[in-house]
């Protein structure tokens, strides 16, 4: 994320800087976006970028995040479920407010498939936003509710869980964004459908397995 000086500036110019950033990484993607020639374009030399931001990768995470955060802070507005069959109707809202959200801006879209796409997209995850936490805290609390209610499994590592929650979330990302757009509401259902329930055919407990080898 930006150094934290960057928070220093009035909010209006940290807006302008991260609205021309993320436009500029939703048109190029990132490893092919010029860092000389989006620096132009913000009217900064590199002495002052790099008092700001660490470098290219620390601008794209910035501006990523600050598109993701408007997303979870519509997300933070759902109503938490209380038993394990309406945790799996919160996933489809959620996923769902997701697709909404792509939807309603191009930019969103296109900087969620350069973001994906990246090197550093699990550097994204782990960037902290200035309400909501990180991704990677966001499928923690999410995986740590489901268990609570007895929607999600307990017989794996939680670690293993929320890394499990987190790629499928990319992938799934990445999908739409990948979707001729804008994608009609209707097919948002219907992925919404689908997603939801992989998602509970991975992480709904189940009957314990068998195991190998022994008499039959």
């Amino acid at each position: 994320m930006a150094l934290p000086r960057f928070r220093n500036l009035p909010p209006a110019q940290q807006a302008q800087i991260i609205e021309t950033a993320a436009r500029f990484f939703a048109q190029h993607g990132y490893a092919e976006a010029s860092y000389s020639e989006l620096l132009r374009e913000l009217g900064m030399g590199k002495s002052q970028a790099y008092y700001y931001f660490a470098d290219k990768a620390d601008l794209f995470i910035t501006a990523a995040a600050a598109c993701y955060e408007q997303y979870y802070e519509q997300a933070a507005q759902v109503p938490l479920p209380r038993t394990a069959a309406a945790f799996w109707d919160y996933v489809h809202t959620l996923t769902l407010l997701g697709f909404r959200f792509q939807n309603s801006d191009p930019v969103a879209s296109r900087l969620t498939r350069a973001a994906v796409k990246s090197e550093v997209r699990f550097r994204l995850a782990d960037a902290l936003t200035s309400s909501e936490g990180s991704s990677r805290e966001q499928h923690g609390r999410w995986v740590t509710l489901g268990q609570e209610l007895g929607a999600v499994r307990r017989d794996l590592d939680p670690a293993f869980l929320v890394r499990l929650s987190l790629e499928f979330a990319l992938f799934v990302d990445g999908y739409f964004a990948d979707l001729p757009s804008p994608v009609a509401d209707a097919q948002c259902i219907q992925l919404a459908d689908t997603v939801t329930d992989l998602n509970r055919r991975m992480f709904e407990p189940g009957p314990a397995p068998r195991k190998r080898g022994g008499s039959r």
